[in-house]
């Protein structure tokens, strides 16, 4: 009877926690269900294994693209669909679709990525760190992962060549925005644009914050820079989710199924959508990590 007991007790927990966390979800965020157009976040597409949780192996990313095919959810361009969004094309802004981004820009995307894009037919933009083009990323300290390349400028540019893959702007250096002066601010924004623009022939619409971080005055400075859109990773409390400045999206990480991708597409189990919510803001606060040994190292080490 003491084991009963106990599983009843511990059941009993359980549900008071979900109960709780679920009602603090709510109370933060008021999230509980996906946009019609669900922007999804992605980062690596690789056979190579790694410790952090930011990258696909192939063949998840393909089970992916594949339940997008299947419930005939049209992936739209990200430009398109926020144009629409805001009423600055003829796109209907109303209907159902996926949009696929990428952040950092590896070179396992080349590899990896681009041939089941071309297989599906399915665009998508990458966000580029234009300072470490064809370089490792000596960015991120995280734990244990060892170097990975980004793609050089002859990559992106074959990619860009059939129109499926659009570039933006991830900044010069991948670099905690919020943390920065005003001039080292401005190069971030000015400097990466012009890269995009002189190395691939046109001036890129969109910038997706590092680490997600932006406060008002990074989108301030993002509006004089001459960008359209700043990509961010989840809503934040106080910021429109159709602001302009501040796009909301999903991340998609190496514990994300196909299941998971349902329930945040909202194809199954809408009750379930404020835990992998919730989940999905958890693994994103994580990257703050990243970003505060970042900042340290810059203290010890001035630019």
């Amino acid at each position: 009877m003491s084991v009963v007991w106990g599983l009843l007790l511990l059941g009993g927990g359980l549900l008071v926690l979900t109960g709780l966390l679920r009602w603090l979800h709510r109370r933060r965020w008021g999230t509980t269900a996906p946009e019609p157009v669900v922007i999804l976040t992605y980062h690596k597409v690789q056979t190579r294994l790694e410790l952090g949780g930011t990258w696909l192996p192939p063949r998840a990313f393909r089970r992916h693209l594949e339940v997008i095919r299947r419930a005939a959810l049209p992936v739209l361009d990200l430009v398109d669909y926020l144009d629409a969004l805001h009423g600055e094309s003829g796109l209907q802004s109303s209907r159902r679709g996926v949009v696929l981004t990428f952040d950092d820009g590896y070179e396992s995307l080349y590899h990896h990525a681009l041939p089941l894009l071309r297989e599906f037919a399915s665009p998508a933009t990458v966000f580029l760190v234009t300072g470490y083009s064809g370089k490792a990323n000596d960015w991120d300290q995280a734990l244990a992962r060892g170097a990975f390349r980004h793609l050089s400028w002859e990559q992106a540019r074959e990619m860009a060549a059939d129109g499926l893959v659009r570039f933006g702007s991830h900044g010069v250096s991948h670099r905690d925005l919020t943390a920065l002066p005003d001039d080292e601010l401005e190069r971030e924004l000015v400097e990466s644009r012009e890269a995009i623009a002189r190395e691939l022939g046109y001036l890129p619409e969109c910038f997706c914050y590092p680490f997600g971080r932006h406060d008002a005055r990074v989108r301030e400075a993002l509006r004089r820079a001459g960008y359209h859109y700043g990509i961010a990773v989840t809503n934040r409390p106080g910021v429109d989710r159709r602001d302009y400045s501040a796009v909301a999206r999903t991340g998609m990480y190496l514990t994300d199924g196909p299941r998971a991708l349902r329930i945040r597409l909202g194809l199954a189990h809408p009750e379930r959508y404020w835990a992998e919510d919730l989940n999905n803001r958890i693994i994103n606060w994580f990257t703050l990590i990243t970003a505060a040994q970042q900042r340290r190292r810059s203290r010890r080490d001035p630019r």
